[in-house]
């Protein structure tokens, strides 16, 4: 265990390093459909103090082609991530809860991720807004190292949650912040040294002082566009025509949509019971 936590944190030390000294500015579209198309996988996602990153290897031409998602579980996971919660699209798709949660997990391990949907990189809701078809760019940056031999790629972004630092007071600003990473109750209260109930309740009035629901809800605040003056996404990434010398080819864009997958509704049989008078 140790090992392994030590073995993290030199990757992540290499990929901070390589983010700070060479980046370039990258469509996080891009990202997203290379993920899907089992072309990358996650290797691993974190936060610093100022930034989200993601470690992100590339698929051998191999066995492991056969690992790329399916296009209907892909469109679960975006609709739970950019539209509404899973027992909600679980009824507009007319699928049963058990369906979607075996979609969703079957879904994320394709992708690399051994987290649930509700603990998700920003960044990654991010990049799935940009992918589709009537979203125009979101910028992060893109990177590239090498660890053991093998290469890898790094893309970052601002940690949205940032612009709510004078929204907030102090102790509520650093419980989101750990929320933000996708730290659940009881590792926010260890890492705060607070009671499970205390978290709770100083997560409770901030959801209340935002008018959002929990934080899927804040994170589709902070990342997506909103109409209004109600949106709290200061701190949107930048988006803007694609700029000169950009690597916006560094992830090859997929040439066909993949996601024209049919809706399915629920369909209710007629009772053949007789109706008295």
């Amino acid at each position: 265990m140790d090992e392994q936590q030590s073995g993290d944190e030199v990757l992540r030390a290499r990929a901070r390093a390589a983010d700070e000294a060479a980046s370039r500015r990258l469509d996080l579209g891009c990202v997203w459909r290379e993920l899907v198309n089992g072309e990358a996988r996650v290797k691993d996602s974190f936060h610093c103090h100022e930034r989200c990153y993601l470690v992100l290897e590339q698929v051998r031409a191999s066995g492991d082609k056969t690992r790329r998602a399916e296009a209907g579980k892909v469109r679960i996971l975006e609709s739970i991530l950019l539209e509404g919660a899973q027992k909600k699209v679980a009824i507009e798709w007319g699928l049963s809860p058990s369906t979607v949660a075996g979609a969703l997990k079957q879904c994320l391990e394709c992708l690399g991720l051994a987290c649930t949907s509700s603990r998700i990189s920003p960044l990654l809701v991010s990049a799935a807004y940009a992918s589709q078809e009537d979203a125009g760019p979101c910028w992060g940056n893109l990177s590239e190292f090498l660890a053991s031999g093998e290469p890898y790629r790094v893309v970052s972004v601002p940690r949205p949650e940032a612009t709510l630092e004078g929204v907030l007071t102090p102790a509520q600003y650093e419980v989101i912040r750990l929320l933000m990473e996708g730290k659940s109750h009881e590792e926010i209260a260890r890492a705060r040294n607070r009671s499970t109930r205390t978290i709770a309740n100083q997560l409770g009035a901030v959801f209340r002082k935002l008018g959002v629901s929990g934080r899927t809800e804040l994170i589709r605040r902070l990342v997506l566009p909103a109409p209004g003056s109600n949106s709290l996404a200061s701190s949107r990434l930048p988006r803007s025509p694609v700029p000169r010398g950009s690597t916006d080819g560094a992830f090859p864009r997929a040439r066909e949509p993949l996601l024209n997958v049919r809706r399915y509704r629920l369909r209710v049989k007629p009772s053949s019971m007789p109706v008295s008078a």
